[in-house]
């Protein structure tokens, strides 16, 4: 009977100390894991800057590598209010990298020569990154409507200047 206490004694230890050892290993191997799987960059906010005729964009990165928005192309379909006509801009070079965990703002400036937006307005954003786990490209894009409560009664302003 001594030697069956004994026996299973070491062998619960055994299972014990192997299976600890043995979760370590695989926790830490889950983690690295985890902390390489790249984010897609979420735009978070779309903001019209009247003066400077540009938008600037508020793009976190949640993900544990860097991204690189290397490329940056519009539509820009016209609202009613509008006289402009609508252009796509394509091919436009970036080279913005957004560090991991973090948010960064990207700015797109619109057509040289066209009008300020108006009402209802369309420009439809697409930001071409990759990340350094792979060759691939990837696309994210963003429509942004101009027109809002605010924005109108800041327009009215303006013209009423």
């Amino acid at each position: 009977m001594r030697y069956f206490l004994i026996g299973t004694t070491i062998a619960l230890a055994g299972l014990l100390v192997g299976g600890g050892v043995g979760s370590y290993f695989t926790s830490n191997k889950l983690l690295k894991q985890f902390q390489n799987i790249p984010g897609s960059p979420i735009i978070l906010n779309a903001v019209y800057d009247r003066e400077k005729h540009l938008i600037t964009y508020t793009v976190s990165n949640p993900g544990t590598t860097p991204l690189t928005i290397f490329e940056k192309a519009f539509v820009f379909k016209p609202g009613k209010e509008s006289k402009e006509e609508g252009y796509v801009l394509s091919n436009i070079p970036a080279n913005i990298t957004i560090p991991p965990l973090s948010v960064l703002a990207v700015q797109l400036k619109l057509k040289e020569g066209t009008e300020k937006l108006k009402g209802g307005d369309l420009v439809i954003a697409t930001f071409t990154y990759k990340h350094p786990l792979s060759e691939d490209l990837y696309n994210v894009v963003h429509s942004f409507e101009y027109g809002g409560n605010k924005e109108n009664k800041e327009e009215k302003k303006e013209e009423a200047k």
